[in-house]
């Protein structure tokens, strides 16, 4: 389950740990920030899927349900100066880093399960200036781009149902939540 205060907290304690350079200090504390996202979000969100199936005598699919979990293998976020452009690449990463596990016997056969379209969802993750402007503290205002993220990615739940198969089971799965 994600939770912005955790996230908050894990990006807070990966930029501590940055030694902070000179030359580098902005875009290694950026770094830092986009790594400890990932891998807060990698660890901690699970979306969750309906399944409806059954087999060809009519039989259901004891399977009602079945989780996924973010991955971003091949994250490229790179550090930006504006915070503005920094948080639409981010939202875009996000929606891209679906995957199925197959932990499930038999595995499942489906279509690349994804987040919905940018016509469907949030187009990107929302972050008041003026939120930001007020901030107290770099921790206060990582909080507030924490919210922003876990809202966002509360958001984007895709109703459309996908077909596919286990094992002797044909059916749809669809996305119900992500906590």
């Amino acid at each position: 389950m994600i939770v912005s205060m955790d996230l908050r907290d894990s990006i807070v304690a990966a930029m501590v740990s940055v030694e902070k350079n000179e030359d580098e200090g902005a875009d290694r504390f950026m770094k830092a920030f986009s790594a400890a996202m990932i891998k807060y979000l990698q660890n901690n969100t699970d979306i969750l899927y309906s399944w409806v199936a059954a087999n060809p005598a009519g039989t259901p699919d004891p399977l009602t349900t079945f989780k996924c979990n973010l991955r971003y293998p091949n994250a490229r976020i790179s550090s930006r100066k504006n915070l503005w452009i920094w948080l639409d690449l981010m939202s875009d990463e996000l929606r891209k880093s679906l995957i199925v596990p197959e932990l499930q016997v038999p595995p499942f056969a489906l279509p690349p399960l994804s987040f919905p379209n940018k016509a469907v969802a949030p187009t990107r993750i929302t972050v008041q200036a003026m939120d930001m402007e007020q901030a107290d503290s770099h921790v206060q205002a990582i909080g507030i781009v924490s919210e922003a993220v876990v809202d966002y990615i509360k958001k984007l739940i895709d109703p459309t149902p996908v077909t596919g198969s286990r094992g002797p089971f044909i059916g749809t799965a669809t996305m119900i939540s992500i906590t």
